[in-house]
């Protein structure tokens, strides 16, 4: 590239008339650079590096503006877009997302894998939260197609879901004025943000809790604008108050910030979302927002009555309004009293009755008038704690018209800030030790009651230490203490998060002795023999001969029970079985029924015991098919045991195992008959039902890289499905298939040995060392290997998690030793055995380089055999990369920096390539980091091309 192909661009740049400041200055260094130098200078990499920082300057002061390239590519911006593009076309290993926006570190879109590299038009981007992604407008939408409309998006590791914020919502709703016009299911949007406000905003309110807790900070937000606008603290500091709430919200599970942003409010006499208002908070730059916050103040109020800012002189119309506050009336009293409902007490409703009268006399909301109320909270109290009616039990429904009264009364400063303490007299407590906090600022849902009602337990803060320390426990009196039995009891009844976190996560961790699958098969008949529908009644009793059934089972049940080792015996009377959230252990249970307690409570505190090491049992159609009794839930709620005959199984083995099985499934021979799909990145095949349940259940942790459950999945495949699968003899599979390789394939895993031959995992890289090894080996040259060394180097360079990489490289290698022949197989086996692998990253990619020159060259030759004329008898050189460059392109990290640095050194002027050598080169290169496409997305990616085909056709382009 010469200087003056540069200084063309920059004499656009300084002709332009509309050259803001920064502009301005980044022009002068351009000039400095460029002007004074001679048109057929060569462009150095001095000059590129001067370049490079001048645009990185300029991407800082463009970020979020009107000159931002993802919200304009016209004027000014358009030239150093041309700037960019020249420089990318002379330097392959640079793309022009990565010279305009250097903060850019995905060279894939998480949502869609899509490469940024080919979008040429930068208004379909928008810049992820961290100013370190981009994401692609259209794969956005298709994300959220796909999830259902779930505003989320994807991390930067392809994995996490997150939510999307605020700062992200206000780089999208710029794109509205772009004209990127989008057809979904065919109807045409004017753009993402058309669409995004017609079809998923009204849905966001569908599922999640909003995040109430959030709301008290919010209303110290609100106070901190208003004494901003009065100079009392300056705008910077309010908006980094604003920012630091943002991050907080972004805490809260997805469905929670959702339902936040799906709040309708009545702004300025339109309709507007909750979103649009805090997108508009975000942007501001000046005090603007006093109409933002009057009508989020007015919502939080509405929302709790008790949300009042008496400091703020500009709220007092909206607290008028809705006659709270200051503003908060007798009659208002009265008509909020008369809404009380007084279900539980006669004595109740006279109170209430004769409060009424004591309002009409005395004409205001007196002192006696608060504590003729109290008195009547204090009795309703007395009849429904610790009840299912206790306020954090039922925090709606029929509790409403008392919460909410309470809450204007906190609102008018007619009771004390914390109201819980008045509709729950017995509680001592106002502030929340761990959190420093009024105890109001958490809904009543995120509670339980102590065992002596003195204390609200906040569950939040047992989950956090929890997950900090490891015990799922509060503060008391300045100590952490756990929940008590009749603590535990009333857990159940919280928020369904905290109810489904002890579940998955604190009951999971208590240690117990395992039990033999002998014995809950003795438990399991037990169940069958003593459970009928009949006991699920109130007051319903068994007949005589369901309790003659009954007797026999247990007589059967303690037969065995009397003769079973003492250890496991111990070990099943200490079993603890949780059942509706209620605890207890298995000798308790038969000391309840020996004490003619009930027998079906019983069976279902056993089924759970079964089901909580093999959920795939199955109990007598009496408690299947009992609509009465979930099962389904049950067998979700499985603690996952081990039971002890797998007891000796590692995890680190039972992951291999189950890893060696899962690419047994997609590389072994089965039958198909009533096919059933299952798929794994690009590879799909049809098997039949029972192949498709394992591959079910490992392809979870194969997705989440989390196998601390591999010892119960491998368990629960060899119990329900491999062993029944051996033991069947007969049957339309077998008349299909004489051989049975399905029978054959179980009696391999049982083995241990999934494959045809004995097989253990390996690396990518140990896998490509061998390679490389057979290659350079007399025995094996004339083997044809480098296919299978492309894929393998194609799937290293793959933008996937290194688990994905680990499990697609054994499969390529597996396919292949499946099309060897039995010996060589086994050679090889042995070889490998005796193969001494060590990984060291520079001599690593020092062997790849050597391949990688003798698949250059074999290009080279080709190349020149095509134009290689009978008197030109001057031979090509073999082609190898000088020393200095071999050295910079070994020090790679990765095989996406290997395949980079590659793709650059062809244009090296030692190399003394031609352009025809480069661009074969460069298309084999590509081929080798080239994405591998999921099914779906080969799909996708077909009918996107047919789609623009059709498009051009149309347009008169074809």
């Amino acid at each position: 590239m010469l200087i003056k192909e540069i200084q063309e661009l920059v004499e656009a740049l300084a002709k332009s008339n509309d050259l803001e400041n920064f502009d301005k200055k980044l022009v002068d260094r351009l000039q400095n650079q460029f002007a004074h130098r001679m048109g057929d200078d060569k462009f150095t990499k001095n000059d590129l590096k001067i370049v490079k920082l001048i645009f990185q300057d300029r991407w800082q002061a463009v970020i979020d503006t009107p000159y931002d390239y993802m919200q304009n590519m016209q004027g000014i911006n358009q030239i150093w877009i041309g700037i960019a593009r020249l420089l990318a076309k002379e330097n392959p290993s640079l793309t022009v997302i990565q010279l305009l926006c250097p903060t850019v570190k995905n060279m894939r879109d998480s949502n869609n894998f899509s490469l940024l590299a080919n979008i040429s038009d930068f208004t379909h981007l928008y810049l992820g939260d961290d100013d370190q992604s981009v994401y692609e407008l259209s794969g956005f939408i298709k994300h959220l197609i796909r999830a259902k409309d779930q505003l989320s998006t994807y991390s930067s590791n392809f994995k996490q879901l997150r939510a999307v914020t605020v700062k992200e919502l206000a780089r999208i709703h710029r794109s509205h004025n772009t004209k990127n016009v989008l057809f979904i299911n065919k109807v045409r949007y004017q753009n993402a943000w058309a669409y995004l406000n017609k079809q998923l905003f009204p849905k966001l309110q569908v599922k999640g809790e909003i995040p109430a807790h959030l709301f008290p900070s919010f209303l110290e937000l609100i106070k901190l604008y208003f004494d901003a606008c009065s100079k009392t603290v300056s705008f910077n500091q309010f908006k980094q108050s604003f920012l630091s709430w943002l991050k907080h919200l972004m805490q809260c599970p997805i469905d929670d910030v959702n339902a936040f942003y799906g709040v309708v409010l009545n702004f300025k006499q339109q309709k507007k979302y909750m979103l649009e208002l805090l997108i508009d908070i975000h942007n501001a730059k000046d005090f603007t927002l006093a109409e933002h916050f009057l009508t989020i103040g007015q919502y939080l109020n509405q929302f709790n009555p008790a949300y009042v800012l008496y400091e703020e002189k500009s709220l007092l119309p909206v607290y008028q309004k809705l006659q709270t506050g200051p503003y908060f009336s007798l009659k208002k009293f009265i008509q909020l009293v008369h809404k009380l409902n007084a279900n539980e007490s006669e004595l109740i409703k006279e109170k209430i009755a004769e409060l009424l009268c004591i309002a009409e006399e005395v004409g205001e909301i007196s002192e006696l008038l608060i504590q003729k109320l109290s008195e009547i909270y204090s009795m309703r109290w007395t009849c429904i704690k610790a009840s299912e009616k206790d306020y954090t039990r039922m925090p709606f429904g029929e509790n409403e018209s008392w919460i909410r009264l309470a809450q204007y009364l906190a609102g008018s400063k007619k009771i004390p800030a914390n109201y819980y303490r008045f509709i729950m007299p017995t509680l001592r407590q106002d502030v929340e030790p761990v959190f420093s906090c009024l105890i109001t600022d958490y809904p009543l849902s995120h509670f339980i009651l102590s065992e002596d009602e003195t204390q609200l337990i906040l569950l939040d803060v047992c989950v956090c230490n929890h997950k900090t320390n490891g015990t799922f426990r509060y503060c008391r009196e300045e100590k952490l203490v756990s929940l008590t039995q009749i603590e535990l009891l009333r857990l159940p009844f919280a928020a369904r998060q905290f109810i489904s976190y002890y579940e998955r996560c604190v009951l999971k961790e208590q240690i117990q002795v395992p039990v033999s699958l002998k014995t809950l098969e003795e438990v399991r008949v037990l169940v069958n023999g003593s459970f009928y529908s009949k006991g699920l009644s109130y007051l319903g009793e068994y007949n005589a001969k369901e309790y003659r059934t009954s007797a026999i089972a247990y007589q059967r049940f303690y037969e065995y029970y009397s003769k079973m080792n003492p250890v496991e015996k111990k070990a099943l009377n200490q079993q603890r079985i949780v059942y509706n959230g209620v605890e207890k252990t298995f000798k308790d249970l038969l000391k309840e029924v020996e004490d003619n307690e009930c027998i079906t409570s019983a069976a279902l505190y056993f089924a759970q015991f079964v089901m909580d090491y093999a959920p795939y049992f199955k109990f007598s159609n009496e408690l299947e098919k009992n609509i009465k009794v979930d099962v389904n839930t049950m067998r979700k709620n499985s603690a996952q045991l081990i039971p002890s005959d797998y007891e000796v199984l590692s995890q680190k083995e039972a992951k291999e195992r189950c890893l060696l099985i899962f690419i047994s499934l997609l590389t072994v021979s089965l039958p198909a008959f009533m096919f059933k799909n299952i798929e794994f990145w690009d590879l799909h095949r049809k098997v039949n039902d029972r192949v498709k349940h394992v591959f079910d259940l490992i392809l979870p942790m194969v997705e989440n890289n989390d196998f601390r459950d591999s010892r119960f999945i491998y368990a629960r495949i060899m119990e329900e499905h491999i062993k029944p699968l051996i033991e069947e003899n007969g049957g339309l599979l077998s008349r299909l298939c004489s051989s049975n390789p399905l029978k054959l394939w179980s009696l391999n895993v049982k083995e241990n040995r999934p494959l045809d031959f004995k097989y253990s995992l390996l690396e990518l890289e140990h896998i490509l060392q061998f390679l490389f090894f057979l290659r350079t080996h007399p025995s094996y040259k004339q083997l044809k290997l480098d296919d299978i060394i492309d894929e393998l180097i194609k799937i290293g360079a793959q933008e996937h998690s290194s688990l994905e990489k680990y499990i697609r490289a054994n499969i390529a290698f597996v396919n292949y030793l499946n099309g060897s022949s039995p010996e060589i197989r086994s050679e090889w086996m042995d070889l490998l055995a005796d193969f001494q692998y060590e990984f060291v990253k520079k001599d690593f990619f020092s062997q790849c380089l050597t391949y990688i020159e003798n698949r250059l060259n074999l290009i080279k030759q080709d190349s020149g055999k095509r134009f290689l004329f009978l008197w030109d008898k001057k031979p090509r050189l073999a082609f190898v990369f000088p020393p200095q460059l071999s050295i910079d392109i070994c020090a790679s990290s990765n095989f996406c920096e290997f395949i980079m640095r590659l793709k650059q050194s062809l244009h090296k002027e030692e190399l003394d390539l031609t352009d025809k050598d480069i661009s074969h080169m460069t298309d084999y290169l590509r081929s080798l980091d080239c994405p591998i496409l999921t099914p779906s997305q080969a799909r996708e990616e077909s009918w996107e091309n047919k789609s623009d085909y059709f498009s051009a056709m149309l347009e008169g382009n074809v």
